[in-house]
This record gives C-alpha cells, sequence and structure tokens, in this order.
C-alpha cells in the first residue's frame, strides 16, 4: 500500500487492514534480515571487507547490538520456512513482528494457542505465566501434594475448568446467573473476545492453557511443561461448566444460593470482594497550616554541627563578636518587616515568590543587612581581614535566616527560599 493510498483511508476496518498489511510486511523484513545476518555469519561473504566477524559488521555499518543481531537470526530460525530462509512460513504471517517477538521463547506446540487476532498483551501475559512454570522444578511439583477436590473429577478439562472459575470469581457470578444455558450465550460469557488464550495451574500438576480460537473451532487445553494437548467440543465444555457452576460436580446444593454463596459453597473459600477503587488525592489550594516552631538555636549552637572555618587575627576578634551580634538583630528586624508586609496570597501567587533568587552580596562589599545596621569594616584592617570578617557575617546571616519566625512557615516562602 503506497502513501497516496494510506492518506485515503476513511473508514475502521480500511485503518485496521492497512496497520496490519504494514505489521506484517515488517515481520516479513525480520525474517529477510535474520536470512542476511546469517549469510554474514555462515559464509565468507565478509572476507571481502574489514570485518572480523558478524558482530563488528553489524555494529559498525548498521548500529545493531549483539542481542538485536541474535533476535533477527531467532526469528528467522523459528518461523522462516525450513529455518533458513527468506520466506515467513504460512501460519506466522498475520502476527506482525511484536507478536512473534514475544512467541520466540515459547515451544511450538505452546504456539499453536494463539491467533494472530490475539491482543500482543494476551500473548504477552501467557509467556510471563509459562516462563513461571519452567522455574518449578519436577521435584518442587511433586511435593505440592494435588487438590482433594480436583483429584476425584475424571478429566483434566474438567480440573482446568474447575480452577479457572476458582481464579474468576467474577466470571463464575456471571454464568451462575446465566437464565437460559444456550450455547451462543455460554459462549460468548466465557469467551466474549471470540478468542482466548487464558492458562491456569493444577496443584501437583503445572500450567495448562486454554485457547479458543473461535466458535467454530474445539477448545484446546495445553500442559506447558510436557506440551502435551487435549481438545473439547463446544457441547463438552458447556456442559462441564454446567456441573461446575450449577451443581458443584454433580451434587446439588449450590443451586438457589446467592452467586457469592455457591462460589463458596464451591471452593471452601469465602468469596472475594473486589478492592475499592481508590481516589485521586487532591491537592488543597488553600494555605498550609504549619505548626509554629521554637527557634530555641542560636549561631553558637548552629557552629558545632556546621562550623565555619575562618582564621582571624587576634586584633580583630572582639570587633567580630560586635559586628555579630549587630548583625543578627538587624536581620531579624529587616526580615520581620518585609514578612509582615507580605499579603494574604493565594498557592498560586506564593509561586511568584519561589522563582525570586537569594540575595548575593557584591564582592568585597558588605550585604543588605549590614548595610541597615550601619556597620562598616575598619579601615585600618588589611584587605585579608576584611575579607575574612565579611565572610564570617554572610555565614552566620544565612544560619540565622534558617530559623527566622514562624510567619515564614505560614507564608511558606521568604526571599526567594522555597518551604522546608
Amino acid at each position: 500500500m503506497n502513501q497516496n493510498e494510506l492518506s485515503n483511508i476513511t473508514t475502521y476496518n480500511e485503518y485496521k487492514n492497512a496497520l496490519r498489511q504494514e505489521l506484517n510486511t515488517a515481520a516479513v523484513s525480520f525474517v529477510r534480515i535474520g536470512y542476511l545476518l546469517k549469510q554474514a555469519r555462515d559464509t565468507d561473504i565478509l572476507e571481502e571487507s574489514e570485518y572480523s566477524n558478524l558482530e563488528e559488521f553489524a555494529k559498525k555499518e548498521f548500529g545493531l547490538d549483539k542481542s538485536q543481531v541474535s533476535r533477527f537470526i531467532g526469528i528467522n530460525d523459528r518461523f522462516s520456512i525450513n529455518g533458513n530462509s527468506e520466506q515467513l512460513q504460512d501460519r506466522y504471517q498475520d502476527y506482525g513482528v511484536a507478536k512473534l517477538g514475544i512467541m520466540l521463547t515459547m515451544s511450538d506446540e505452546v504456539n499453536e494457542s494463539f491467533t494472530p487476532e490475539m491482543p500482543k498483551s494476551m500473548i504477552a501475559e501467557v509467556q510471563r505465566e509459562v516462563k513461571e512454570e519452567q522455574q518449578i522444578g519436577g521435584t518442587e511439583l511433586l511435593l505440592e501434594g494435588t487438590n482433594p477436590d480436583q483429584d476425584r473429577m475424571d478429566s483434566v478439562i474438567t480440573k482446568c475448568i474447575h480452577e479457572y472459575y476458582h481464579i474468576h470469581p467474577e466470571e463464575f457470578k456471571k454464568m451462575y446467573l446465566l437464565g437460559e444455558w444456550k450455547k451462543d450465550d455460554v459462549m460468548q460469557l466465557f469467551c466474549p473476545m471470540g478468542v482466548m488464550a487464558s492458562t491456569v495451574r493444577l496443584q501437583g500438576i503445572g500450567r495448562y492453557i486454554i485457547s479458543v480460537k473461535d466458535y467454530e473451532q474445539n477448545i484446546t487445553f495445553t500442559n506447558v511443561r510436557d506440551n502435551s494437548k487435549e481438545e473439547c467440543s463446544w457441547e463438552l465444555l458447556i456442559d462441564i461448566i454446567f456441573q461446575i457452576v450449577m451443581c458443584s460436580e454433580g451434587v446439588a446444593g449450590s443451586v438457589g444460593m446467592e452467586p457469592e454463596q455457591a462460589w463458596s459453597y464451591i471452593y471452601g473459600e469465602e468469596f472475594p470482594m473486589p478492592e475499592p477503587e481508590k481516589e485521586p488525592e487532591k491537592k488543597e489550594a488553600t494555605k498550609k497550616d504549619y505548626t509554629p516552631k521554637k527557634q530555641t538555636k542560636t549561631v553558637e549552637k548552629k557552629e558545632k554541627k556546621n562550623p565555619v572555618k575562618v582564621e582571624v587575627v587576634p586584633e580583630v576578634e572582639a570587633e567580630i563578636v560586635d559586628v555579630e551580634k549587630a548583625t543578627e538583630a538587624a536581620v531579624q528586624n529587616e526580615i520581620v518587616g518585609q514578612i509582615e508586609a507580605v499579603p494574604e496570597n493565594t498557592t498560586e501567587e506564593n509561586e511568584k515568590y519561589e522563582e525570586v533568587a537569594p540575595v548575593q552580596r557584591t564582592e568585597g562589599q558588605p550585604t543588605s543587612y549590614l548595610m541597615s545596621a550601619s556597620i562598616w569594616v575598619d579601615e585600618k584592617l588589611t584587605e585579608e581581614q576584611k575579607k575574612q570578617i565579611l565572610d564570617y557575617m554572610d555565614a552566620a546571616v544565612k544560619e540565622i535566616m534558617e530559623d527566622v519566625t514562624d510567619k515564614e512557615y505560614e507564608h511558606g516562602v521568604v526571599f526567594g527560599m522555597e518551604e522546608r
């Protein structure tokens, strides 16, 4: 399908068919790419090049890493005609490359449970459960024992359907409430999409895939441990479902109950209640109620946690003490005054304050807080001594601002500092 044809799509069916055709084309391309890569691996075609092996060639020329090369070759091995050709097998023609990539890790017998119409998520879920089953050893399986209720059932199919409604109680309810057991109605309830690949795990036996390809074909039950397979007609399946859901496998007693009671009667467990849906948390646009913070810390105490390493000559040590006291008083007065001038803002307005950059000191000059206190460094001091004093005062100002007043926590932001 060319570009002009794609732009003329007007209906859903045309769109779906066009997309499927492109995906199928991609799958064929993957098979052909895998075939070409295998030629580089298995023949001497690279002798004329500067590359010594397939991996180096694919990486340098096409940016394909080792895992991507392996994936292309694997798809060709599994899904091409005779496992080594440029043509895709007929039964895989309509799957598309994404589904083939998932099916690559499963056996041919398991892959026969799928159809091109099945969603990729359905095939991926089966793949995950098959992989889990493969991790269970034979000894571990024997130690599980078997389900006593299922031991008295005469077929694997009956055991699978019994377990299916055990793990799908909501589906049990729908089937239990079915008025007339007509074939079409049962088929629609059991497989609403018309295709299905679902797994059940029988205790002490292993996992089975229940596969429905359409309403015209038999249902298949595939053991993923040994790839053995059994088939069942729709007529037989409906009879098994009726015996399990309505009569507890031939023992009348569940009929006339509420569906939840009937399920509990059959499986000996409380009917699982669905978890309530969690409502999304709403963010409040009002001011946060901050608990006032007691100002018990002093600059001297904070110095024990984060000491400011400043070497001061003895001649100016006494002057630093005076500067520090005056600085603290000036900072407290200036900050409190600015906070009280801030109006009652909404959360949206407060965001504007968060973007304001903190006050910066010009190199070699006192901060605005020091200027408010009319503090100036003695001109008799050297430039190095002045710098030491200013650096010390800067550190003291930063620590004082961390414990300003309770109003900092009411407004959520002071002088561009985000609430902590």
